[in-house]
């Protein structure tokens, strides 16, 4: 056989033939709106692509108008733009090797995203209209989930380079990167409004048992704050920055809010009753609506002679 997603596989009695299931994961982007009053839910929820293709993670553009995310929609992983309100979706990024994670930088302006078009897994940055594409970071190890500061000056990111994953500094021009956190298993960096704290979701390090677990730490890297431990796999502060999300798929794919000093968690969206998941890693919001996207494994059965291989 060629190609990918052969899952199962069964030979006939008597070997001739073999049937096989061959799936594909289709994700497509959501959007729901923050009510506060009560738990959103699916009845809320509205379908902004039906594609046949895995979309992964989504930022919204800074003047609310447009979602970057990266998807294979054109047969590689690539970045594209959509326009909430409607309209043709655009592909900004064509290079042969996959493009994950596109960020806004906070003029509107720049994307950077992480590539594996140098032959690793490095901090890019492109055009919003396309173009060009810059590379920013090119050490040995993974460098991934570059998150622009407010001031557009720095990027953080998450690197393996000091031997652990955690968090990174580096000009949005390029040059010397810094280390922030040293705990290890630091992921998904997330900046405050005022560009002082990054807020870290925690793998690898059991705290209280479970894993993993939420942090807030200033960017000099001193005295991080705890703030929650539970299957968080992504998080995100709000719009006016008072508030963190998160993600929790436990049977039931939830979003929650807590407070950004720290507090009680509350859920704030609850997706239950449809086939699929939450794309784990990633949502985005404009303060009003929260964007995501919904995996459903897809697949079919398919059977082959074996002598022929066909």
């Amino acid at each position: 056989t060629t190609g990918i997603g052969i899952r199962q596989a069964l030979f006939s009695y008597d070997g001739s033939k073999l049937a096989y299931s061959k799936g594909r994961l289709v994700a497509n982007l959501w959007r729901i709106p923050i009510l506060g009053r009560r738990v959103a839910t699916w009845g809320d929820a509205q379908q902004l692509t039906f594609d046949q293709a895995f979309v992964e993670y989504v930022d919204i553009s800074p003047d609310g108008k447009t979602l970057a995310f990266n998807s294979d929609r054109g047969g590689n992983l690539d970045l594209w733009l959509l326009p909430i309100e409607g309209g043709e979706t655009q592909q900004i990024t064509t290079d042969v090797s996959s493009d994950w994670a596109p960020n806004w930088s906070p003029d509107g302006k720049t994307i950077a995203f992480y590539s594996a078009r140098s032959g690793n897994r490095d901090i890019w940055k492109i055009p919003a209209s396309g173009g060009r594409a810059l590379q920013l970071t090119s050490h040995k190890a993974i460098d991934w989930m570059p998150a622009w500061s407010p001031d557009g000056g720095e990027i953080a990111f998450s690197s393996e380079r000091g031997g652990n994953l955690d968090i990174w500094i580096i000009p949005a021009t390029g040059g010397k990167a810094r280390q922030v956190t040293t705990f290890g298993g630091a992921n998904f960096p997330q900046w405050s409004l005022n560009g002082e704290w990054l807020l870290t979701t925690q793998w690898r390090v059991p705290i209280s048992g479970k894993n993993p677990v939420l942090w807030r730490v200033p960017i000099s890297g001193k005295n991080p704050v705890f703030l929650l431990s539970s299957n968080v796999s992504f998080s995100r502060f709000s719009k006016n920055g008072e508030m963190i999300y998160f993600i929790t798929v436990d049977g039931i794919s939830k979003i929650w809010s807590i407070p950004a000093k720290g507090g009680s968690p509350s859920v704030l969206i609850e997706l239950k009753g449809r086939y699929g998941h939450l794309v784990q890693e990633t949502f985005t919001t404009d303060g009003k609506d929260i964007y995501f996207s919904w995996r459903q494994d897809t697949g079919d059965i398919w059977t082959m002679d074996v002598d022929k291989g066909e």
